[in-house]
């Protein structure tokens, strides 16, 4: 059974940039329960630590607004880890700091300089207990790095760790003017190069004589950049190799700036208004990552309103601004003024801040107590309210506000409001129901399960279920005779899957879509591992997601490549799974996804390698509608003499149904998603061979587009660029 823990630390820490972030802490009493206040709207992390348990680390967000939220965490016993750092010699290691971080946590909750612990006199270093599982070592040093990054198992019967670190990769660099005069004070950035936001970053500031020093990098390629208070240089890529220093040169040739002042609606200047710059993004794979490593896209106005982003890179931008004191989400949801750097004054207005208020009510009349509201691409807020009220701030426009909870199916309203509103009630439909048992391996009811359900569900390595990553998506713990129920699903389709901490996973199973309820039985199953690595044109790559995905369902994991491109998931239920790496991003960013396909056993761990080989060809396509004018498009390309044939719809991709039975062998499937705005989408790393093309209509409210493609063939030649155009059918879909 369970019980309270006392004594335990429990510490906050704001976003996911330790080395700058805010951090609250505080003591469970003899109750298990500590309360934190002052915490930030925004996204916090959590580190539990209590003796005789594994520490847990893990995200929280949507704090309830003027509230707060209650987490209930679950401590589990774990495994002592201790060990020893030599150098390649054999000689013990003094004063360096270890830190482990579980390679099935894709989100750096864990910081070196907080959480690491320092070696001794003779080399040894002794660790909180951790859980099982999958672990990259950090070694913190002068000098020194860890040889090996690849994830090492730690179980109950593991042996001491040995570490062995090595000297380094350096780089020496020096900063001057246009003039060639050195530069002192000059920032220079370091950010190794993935498809992560959060990728690693490192700072440094140049001498007198504009010189600078990096020491103890892991081998790789990075993003290096210098910036002065008035200029910045060109982005140069560096390769460094353990052992090795490389030098490079950065001029400080990028002088364009863009200012102006911030005002209100009645054209007064707005004092510490947040300004938001972005470059108007053209979709190639790679630019909001060099963008991510200038780091130059917030400021705050001056006392007379006034604002100004200096070394900046030729091109158009969008600016965007909030009122001080305005949450993330109404700054990016601020309407954008187009800008180009020179000369030009921008009169940049600030919306206006208004709150949208209403009561939420199902259609028979009963308040809704507990409900998420999201206003366009922003993240959810969580209300609980015994009468279901809500009340919320917002850019004043118009914007759709999309009403999800526990009880009732998603539902999504248009909401214009130039002043403060009240919406009245927004009715809801209770929606379809999903019941079932959870069994284990003996067809024994299981008790305290985990069960997730949504239209997508994703996890980690470890975790079943990580809510800000899934869409529609809830959990619940089954009862004594291993029941569980969720209501208020809409009627599309839905996955379910379920796991205990010990006792294993199910597989996922995915409901057809429909208005009917469900009644399901999940079987748990010992869950194995898979790992790998992941290399391009013979390098690592680093930083950047691995996703698996059970074929034929839309229940998804994800984990992050090390600095060797290694990867390592911890708990995978059997079954048939395409696995891929996701360079570029997530979401609606172009990408380039290189498929594998693997059978997951529970008797046994998996490998699976992926080697990528880029080419130089080129191919653009259009998707036009029955007129012919382009329209905008989601596009997929893929290599047909490594595919199997084209899906033919959005779903039978994102579940990768088309791919079941398929081994594609030694090469990847290799696929390339790029947007088409109502212009041609660019594919530029192809190899020469035969493509299909394919494009899906963009739905008129923000989501990912949905029902039958539009496929053709192209042949790709180098040196030559290719084109395809594709004829979309009349748009069918309501108004």
């Amino acid at each position: 059974g369970e019980a309270p823990v006392k004594g335990a630390q429990v510490e906050l820490r704001s976003g996911m940039d330790w080395y700058a972030g805010l951090s609250w802490r505080g003591q469970t009493g003899a109750d298990g329960r500590v309360q934190i206040s002052g915490l930030p709207r925004s996204e916090v992390s959590l580190l539990v630590q209590a003796s005789g348990f594994a520490s847990y680390s893990g995200r929280l967000s949507a704090l309830l607004p003027g509230g707060g939220s209650e987490h209930r965490i679950v401590l589990r016993p774990g495994v002592a880890v201790h060990g020893t750092v030599v150098d390649a010699s054999g000689t013990p290691v003094v004063d360096a700091r270890v830190a482990a971080r579980p390679a099935s946590e894709p989100f750096p909750l864990v910081d070196p300089r907080r959480d690491g612990a320092i070696t001794d006199s003779n080399g040894h270093f002794q660790l909180p207990d951790q859980m099982p599982g999958s672990y990259r070592f950090v070694i913190a040093h002068p000098t020194l790095v860890a040889e090996n990054m690849s994830p090492i198992a730690l179980t109950p019967h593991s042996s001491p760790i040995e570490l062995v670190a090595v000297r380094g990769a350096s780089l020496r660099g020096s900063v001057v003017d246009v003039g060639g005069d050195p530069v002192a004070g000059a920032e220079v950035g370091y950010v190794v190069q993935g498809s992560v936001p959060w990728r690693s970053r490192r700072r440094a500031v140049t001498d007198e004589r504009g010189e600078f020093l990096f020491t103890a990098l892991h081998a790789g390629d990075a993003d290096v950049v210098a910036t002065s208070a008035r200029a910045s240089s060109a982005i140069e890529v560096v390769s460094v190799r353990a052992g090795e220093e490389e030098s490079v040169a950065l001029e400080l040739n990028l002088a364009e700036r863009i200012h102006g002042v911030v005002v209100d609606a009645q054209g007064e200047v707005l004092p510490e208004a947040q300004v938001l710059l972005e470059p108007v993004w053209t979709d190639a794979v790679g630019e909001r990552n060099q963008w991510q490593a200038r780091d130059r896209g917030l400021a705050i106005a001056d006392g007379g309103g006034a604002f100004e982003f200096t070394g900046l890179p030729a091109g158009p931008y969008q600016l965007r601004a909030a009122a001080p004191g305005a949450s993330s989400s109404s700054l990016h949801l601020a309407t954008a003024m187009p800008a180009s750097p020179g000369t030009t004054e921008y009169q940049l207005l600030a919306s206006a801040e208004v709150t949208v208020s209403g009561r939420l009510l199902y259609q028979d009349g009963g308040p809704v107590p507990l409900f998420h509201v999201a206003i366009g691409a922003a993240g959810p807020v969580a209300f609980a309210d015994l009468n279901g009220k809500f009340a919320l701030r917002m850019p004043a426009g118009e914007h759709a506000l999309r009403f999800s909870g526990p009880s009732f199916a998603p539902t999504q309203v248009s909401a214009r409001a130039l002043k403060d509103v009240d919406l009245g009630t927004v009715s809801v439909e209770r929606g379809r129901s999903i019941a079932g048992l959870v069994v284990d391996e003996a067809n024994m009811p299981v008790e305290s399960a985990e069960v997730a359900a949504g239209a997508l569900l994703t996890g980690d390595g470890s975790k079943l279920f990580i809510p800000d990553e899934s869409i529609m998506a809830r959990t619940t713990t089954t009862d004594a005779q291993g029941r569980f129920a969720f209501d208020g699903f809409g009627p599309h389709p839905i996955t379910v899957i379920a796991g205990l901490q010990g006792a294993g996973r199910s597989r996922a199973l995915q409901i057809p879509a429909s208005t009917s309820g469900a009644e399901v039985t999940l079987s748990l199953e010992p869950t194995a591992s898979l790992s790998g690595t992941i290399a391009r044109d013979g390098k690592p790559v680093a930083e950047t997601v691995v996703i698996a995905t059970p074929i034929g369902t839309t229940a998804t994991s994800f984990v992050v490549t090390g600095s060797d491109g290694s990867y390592a998931y911890d708990a995978l239920p059997p079954g048939e799974y395409m696995v891929y790496p996701m360079i570029g991003g997530g979401g609606g960013k172009p990408k380039d996804m290189f498929i594998k396909t693997v059978k997951i056993n529970s008797d046994r761990a998996a490998v699976r390698d992926i080697d990528i080989v880029s080419g130089t060809a080129q191919l653009a396509v259009l998707a036009v509608d029955a007129a012919g004018k382009p329209t905008a498009a989601q596009v997929l390309v893929f290599s047909e003499a490594r595919a199997p044939s084209a899906p033919r719809t959005i779903d039978a991709f994102l579940d990768g149904s088309w791919l079941r039975g398929f081994d594609p062998g030694d090469e990847a499937v290799a696929v390339y998603l790029r947007g088409a705005p109502g212009q041609a989408a660019i594919v530029d790393t192809l190899l020469p061979g035969l493509y299909s093309a394919c494009a899906a209509r963009l739905p008129k409210q923000p989501g990912p587009p949905t029902g039958e493609i539009t496929c053709g063939s192209v042949e790709v030649r180098a040196g030559a660029p290719a084109s395809l155009e594709l004829h979309l059918p009349a748009d069918q879909r309501p108004q």
